[in-house]
């Protein structure tokens, strides 16, 4: 059957009486079609300059040993350099088959009367994810986004995403029932191809449901607040944990907001760069030591000049470095929220402190802003998006705030922003 760019027909192939699966082919990326060979040279091109070139260099680990050389040093800094060379060579390999998996890699979903199943396949490898049916309550359709010279996001339709949004118990609808994480159903394909998908879906899983409704499908570009509309105009309590303290006024409110801590706060950047910099740390100073000794190690590795190794080190110092400001900035950042005033009059003041920049303070007349939300940050965690606080002007950018902080208590702080304010969680037009 040939395939069109703008429609894919998909028929379902039953593979038991309770269960069918869908086949996506290859993705196209449209105008997007280099990055997955972006990855593909960048990976060959480290694995070739950094990682194991030299053969010889392999068994120069075991040669003091073998020879009855009690020089442990020798031995460990040559260790060092080897395995620096096989992580570089992993690190280029992984990427390289990043990008032929981006490329070649096809979808296939598969759903009975319990379960939905997307697989991404390449080859012999696959990654399966699951989720129970009973439990998904609508579907997403977000098509992807590039930057357009400094304006508004300009939509990729053949780089789009089906996701299936999830919920806990009935027990309360509020919004922190609602999962943080979306089922990752397709990703990566073109718009069309996904709404065929989605709508054969939206019927088979809101069959198996209480109501036998078919679920709903929205339709959301780039980062997009994609919570739950329905629930996220109800007020949220403040969550037990939270530290902020809100001080209500005859004039308005202050929402005031400590610092997080280096763990909560730096979502994880602050252990990862500790990890960064040790490593840099011991590599630095092997090759110190290569400069020192010039006929010891370095030689019998085949890493070449201890130069060009400090200066490949310096920059993962740098990158290590600036890991560990931004974590600092996100884990000892002090903010002050204020709304003087009430509804369209009222104004919207940040004040911001942090040991690493200098104090500033932002503010948004309300009249100029469409609506307050909770959205996806430019930062992920394990591939999870980190959310934080928007605030979405009538034109221009939005405004990104509070990232530091966990789900439930954004969830909270929009809802105080926007019972002050009156501005809904989604644009009015």
């Amino acid at each position: 059957m040939g395939i069109s760019k703008t429609t894919l027909q998909l028929h379902a192939l039953p593979i038991s009486p309770t269960c069918v699966r869908w086949s996506l082919p290859r993705r196209t990326w449209g105008s997007g079609w280099f990055f997955p060979w972006i990855l593909v040279a960048a990976g060959l091109l480290v694995a070739a300059l950094f990682g194991i070139n030299d053969p010889t260099s392999l068994p120069s680990v075991s040669k003091n040993l073998a020879n009855g050389n009690s020089d442990w040093l020798s031995f460990i800094v040559d260790l060092v350099f080897l395995l620096s060379d096989v992580l570089f060579s992993v690190v280029g390999l992984g990427l390289a088959l990043a990008g032929l998996f981006l490329k070649f890699g096809t979808t296939r979903v598969e759903i009975d009367h319990t379960e939905i199943r997307s697989q991404d396949r390449f080859g012999p490898l696959h990654w399966t994810r699951r989720r129970p049916v009973n439990s998904i309550g609508r579907l997403e359709i977000n098509v992807g986004t590039c930057s357009n010279n400094n304006g508004p996001q300009k939509p990729m339709p053949n780089v789009t995403a089906l996701f299936a949004h999830t919920y806990g118990t009935e027990e309360s609808n509020t919004i922190a029932n609602h999962k943080k994480t979306p089922f990752v159903i397709a990703w990566a394909y073109p718009k069309e191809w996904l709404h065929e998908l989605a709508d054969a879906l939206s019927k088979r899983i809101g069959s198996t449901q209480a109501d036998g409704d078919a679920l709903a499908i929205t339709e959301t570009f780039g980062d997009q607040p994609n919570g739950i509309d329905e629930h996220d105009e109800i007020p949220v309590a403040q969550p037990l944990k939270s530290r902020t303290i809100l001080d209500q006024r005859d004039d308005g409110i202050t929402l005031t907001i400590p610092p997080t801590g280096l763990l909560r706060g730096s979502k994880g950047m602050f252990f990862f760069a500790i990890m960064w910099n040790g490593i840099n740390a011991l590599i630095t100073g092997t090759v110190i030591y290569a400069m020192i000794f010039p006929n010891g190690p370095v030689k019998s590795s085949g890493n070449g000049s201890p130069l060009i190794m400090l200066a490949i080190t310096s920059i993962f110092w740098a990158i290590g470095i600036g890991i560990m400001l931004a974590s600092i900035h996100m884990g000892r950042k002090h903010a002050i929220l204020d709304v003087i005033g009430q509804g369209e009059s009222a104004v919207i003041l940040l004040t911001a402190r942090s040991p690493i920049c200098k104090p500033r303070q932002r503010e948004w007349p309300v009249s100029d802003l469409t609506h307050i939300c909770v959205g996806n940050s430019n930062m992920s965690v394990n591939d999870v998006p980190v959310r934080e606080l928007q605030l979405h002007p009538i034109e221009g950018k939005h405004a990104s705030m509070l990232i530091q902080l966990d789900d439930d208590e954004l969830a909270w702080i929009a809802s105080v922003l926007r019972l002050q304010t009156g501005l809904p969680a989604n644009p009015r037009y």
